[in-house]
Formats: C-alpha cells, structure tokens, sequence
C-alpha cells in the first residue's frame, strides 16, 4: 500500500510540518537513543526506549515527506514503504 493509498484509507493524513516540528521529533529520536544506552538500565527498557527512537525517526520522516500519522502502529509501515520506493 502506498503512502497516497494509506491517506485514502485514513491512516495518513496530508501535514505541512514546519523546520522547528521536524526538529523537535528528531531530538527526542537523538535523546531516547542516549537514554538506550544508560548503564544499568534493562535489556527491556533499553529496547522499549529504543523502539521509542525509531518511532520519533519515523515519525519525522513521515512529517518530512508531507504526511501525519492517523494511528501509530502506521509509522514504521509508512517510513519502510518510504525508504523501499523507488
């Protein structure tokens, strides 16, 4: 499915992020992978605030590319789908 076709179905939504919005996901990506690797911190949390990060970079990506997120389990399809196009 495309990203057009993820905007037809209402998972997607058209989105005009400005510079600052794009930003701001991508420093909370960059401090979530920081506190991913914290010292002592559990091999779980350490993936859960990891995960955390993709999702943020994703989530830019996709605000970058003109598109907000309609329901979050849609962020890491639409970033790979992204990523794959040709």
């Amino acid at each position: 499915m495309s990203l057009p076709d993820l905007v037809r179905h209402g998972r997607l939504r058209a989105h005009r992020p400005g510079a600052q919005e794009i930003a701001q996901l991508l420093a909370v990506a960059d401090r979530d992978l920081q506190d991913a690797k914290v010292t002592g911190l559990s091999a779980d949390g350490a993936l859960a605030t990891a995960y955390s990060a993709a999702l943020q970079s994703a989530t830019a990506a996709l605000a970058a590319s003109g598109y907000r997120v309609a329901h979050m389990r849609v962020t890491t399809t639409g970033l790979s789908r992204r990523l794959l196009s040709p």
